[in-house]
């Protein structure tokens, strides 16, 4: 199967097939995204990148193949739903029920995983996204000769990967993924693998002060950049230090474009006071091959739940 994560400065394509129980890579690809055609997240122009990917598409002859697209965007609806023990038709239901209150008119296709299953209280994580956004992402497959097969969120992908990593047994860590890309910041607390909790932002600093790997051996406290990023992820360290989880380890994992920077989780260790790490160093129990840093959303696009 073909996954394909569209960012602002890339496109990237990943290629895997199942061998067993494990998802074997055999190919990932980096393209360089058109100026402006993405933006926050959001493909703008459909007709040019569904050309770049038809053309490596046909290189690579793929033609045809199964695909899985990353969203990533912070116009997605993403809700945490607590709800009473019950069957799943009422479940779906109910969470349908609630994400609609937040609609503004516009139709929107609802998902959602549970979450702590053995509690009288069930925890749904709620996705919502627009009708007419999912239609432009199928047209745009279809174009580039491709069969539409999935259409992921970055959170779900993020959430997929760490059900499988080798964090030791029983870890009673906080996990904080921080996916650093080139407009787009998306935070994902773990919990024992369940999802507590999911933000995006978009980076309100001029392109000219953002770090490139070219300059991350000269990283300095004073880089706009990094101050931004050090500061964003210390309010969810904040948010954490108000919760139930106030006494917990927290591991801070770093992915994304921004993670190739060397240097940057020493940096940003020194910044925190706390423990990072880059997401290429952990292993992944079902997973052979790909690079975990700057493909994580493509790979989790690839995991069947």
């Amino acid at each position: 199967m073909l996954s394909i994560d569209i960012g602002s400065k890339y496109i990237k394509l990943l290629y895997a097939n199942i061998s067993g129980k494990q998802i074997v890579v055999s190919d990932n690809i980096l393209l360089q995204t058109p100026p402006d055609a993405v933006v926050n997240g959001l493909v703008s122009d459909f007709d040019i990148i569904s050309e770049i990917i038809g053309q490596e598409v046909s290189k690579q002859k793929w033609k045809g193949a199964k695909t899985s697209v990353v969203i990533t965007s912070p116009d997605i609806i993403v809700r945490e739903i607590k709800l009473p023990k019950t069957n799943s038709k009422n479940i779906k239901t109910i969470v349908s029920n609630e994400m609609s209150s937040f609609f503004s008119g516009e139709k929107y296709a609802i998902e959602y995983f549970l979450q702590n299953q053995d509690k009288a209280v069930l925890k749904a994580h709620a996705f919502a996204m627009p009708l007419s956004l999912i239609e432009d992402y199928k047209k745009m497959l279809a174009k580039a000769q491709l069969f539409p097969s999935v259409l992921d969120i970055s959170s779900n992908c993020i959430r997929k990967i760490n059900m499988g990593l080798k964090y030791e047994q029983d870890s009673e860590d906080i996990i904080v993924n921080v996916d650093l890309g080139y407009n787009l910041i998306n935070f994902n607390l773990f919990y024992k693998n369940y999802l507590l909790y999911t933000r995006c932002i978009k980076m309100e600093i001029a392109n000219e002060t953002k770090l490139s790997a070219e300059i991350g051996s000269e990283l300095k406290a004073e880089n706009t950049y990094l101050t931004y990023i050090g500061d964003e992820i210390q309010k969810i360290l904040q948010f954490l230090a108000s919760s139930e989880y106030r006494d917990k380890n927290t591991v801070i994992s770093v992915c994304g474009g921004g993670a190739n920077a060397d240097g940057i989780d020493s940096w940003l260790k020194q910044y925190l006071n706390s423990e990072v790490v880059i997401a290429d160093n952990m292993k992944h129990n079902g997973i052979k091959g790909g690079n975990m840093k700057e493909f994580i959303n493509a790979l989790g696009a690839q995991i069947r739940l």
